[in-house]
């Protein structure tokens, strides 16, 4: 039951906002976390703490690290503040760290298997971005603000956070709305740079952005490499299903008449979500996809062919043809496939593939279902449904089908064709 992951960029995107944001989403995930972060190479002086934080529109966190002040003012706050660590200092500076050194730090951690590999990644897509900015070789490749402490804490915690996420539903897809491109320069170990800043441009290639005429960098090279190895380098796209929870991570800065942040979304496939009961004797919601379309070029033989086949889909619940005029009064016929969300891609290639539509509609409805069970009596299955006004039931037409009316008519029909036929035969001969 894969989980899928979709952040709204309102304010924008950065590691200190990621990991805020999922650990708002998953509080739990904090356990055990610090000592992973020093592991993978974050100094011993270096604070990190998650405070809650409300700019009067939302409420959220905001991931510290290493600001002494900031965590003293956040201790102010009373409940809801964590310190995971209370180091009196931090690095600072835009000390060249080699790529390479990152890595094999990762790569000597205590970190999961699955963190590892997610944190490698993204600072691998960090150096490939930044190596093409200053055609250097991966290998020559050395990081300067985002081989800093901080950015070092923001990457591997979103690493181990996206790694306990896939682990607790079993695997793990991501998406992001446009991001916000903002303006103006910014200072680096380079001196000023546009906005956003070479390397950050190069890892958005390919998602959709926008100006909503704040100035400033909305998207930092860590917050872009989170992203697109969330989205797997490419946008994604945000499936149907059932919302499991919401985090918000705050950054740092304030904009007038914008809540600076980022909010994840964490969604489940409808079909391995438990159904929502209305009544305790009434009936469970199920939400369905309902695909559909009108069909006016094919045969009676071909459109029963298809339903049989598109029955046979895994996720499809029940398959509809009706009649239908269409314009010019030509006579059609409405295709209707109730499936579940999960199987929708597999069932619209299944219609495309027996049909003979170009296009097909897709909506989300809720089925209500009685409580129905099951049994078996002298080899004929019969269903009980508990109706409001008192259970009914029903046997399977297929068990009893040797004893419907219509066999009793047609035996009735013969017997009585065999007794008004005469005998043939010749009488027996004098001689």
């Amino acid at each position: 039951m894969a989980a899928h992951l979709h952040l709204d960029a309102l304010g924008g995107a950065a590691g200190d906002m990621f990991a805020a944001a999922v650990l708002d989403l998953e509080p739990d995930a904090t356990a055990g976390l610090v000592p992973l972060l020093r592991s993978a190479g974050l100094a011993g002086d270096v604070s990190i703490g998650l405070v809650d934080h409300d700019d009067g529109v939302f409420r959220g966190r905001r991931f510290l690290v290493g600001d002494p002040r900031e965590r003293a003012a956040a201790r102010k706050k009373g409940p809801g503040t964590f310190v995971f660590s209370q180091a009196a200092a931090a690095h600072a500076g835009h000390d060249h760290v080699p790529l390479s050194g990152i890595l094999a730090r990762i790569a000597g951690s205590d970190l999961s298997p699955g963190a590892k590999a997610r944190a490698a990644d993204i600072f691998t897509r960090i150096g490939v971005a930044e190596g093409a900015v200053h055609g250097l070789p991966l290998a020559d490749v050395a990081l300067h603000e985002v081989g800093s402490q901080d950015s070092i804490a923001d990457v591997v915690t979103a690493a181990v956070l996206l790694d306990r996420l896939e682990v607790k539903y079993g695997g793990l897809t991501g998406s992001v709305s446009s991001l916000p491109l903002g303006s103006g320069r910014v200072q680096t170990a380079h001196g000023e740079l546009p906005v956003p800043a070479p390397a950050t441009l190069n890892l958005m290639v390919g998602f959709s952005t926008h100006d909503d005429g704040r100035p400033g960098e909305r998207v930092t090279p860590t917050g872009a490499a989170i992203v697109t190895h969330l989205c797997g380098g490419a946008p994604g796209k945000r499936p149907p299903g059932v919302i499991a929870g919401v985090g918000v991570g705050f950054g740092t800065r304030t904009f007038v008449g914008l809540s600076n942040i980022l909010r994840a979304t964490l969604s489940l496939p409808s079909q391995t979500s438990v159904t929502v009961e209305t009544t305790p004797s009434g009936w469970t919601t199920r939400p369905l996809l309902q695909l559909s379309c009108e069909l006016d070029d094919m045969t009676a033989e071909e459109l029963a062919h298809a339903a049989d086949r598109l029955r046979d889909v895994a996720g499809v619940r029940d398959v509809l043809l009706a009649p239908v005029f269409m314009k010019k009064g030509r006579p059609a016929t409405a295709l209707q496939v109730l499936c579940d969300e999960g199987a929708r891609d597999a069932v619209a290639a299944a219609v495309f593939a027996a049909t003979t539509t170009l296009g097909l509609r897709c909506a989300l409805v809720d089925r209500f279902e009685l409580h129905r069970s099951e049994e078996a009596t002298a080899g004929v299955r019969v269903k009980t449904a508990q109706r409001p006004g008192g259970p009914t039931r029903k046997a399977d037409h297929d068990d009893i089908s040797g004893d419907t009316l219509q066999a009793r008519r047609a035996a009735r029909a013969r017997a009585e064709a065999a007794a008004a036929t005469p005998t043939t035969g010749g009488a027996d001969s004098d001689g």
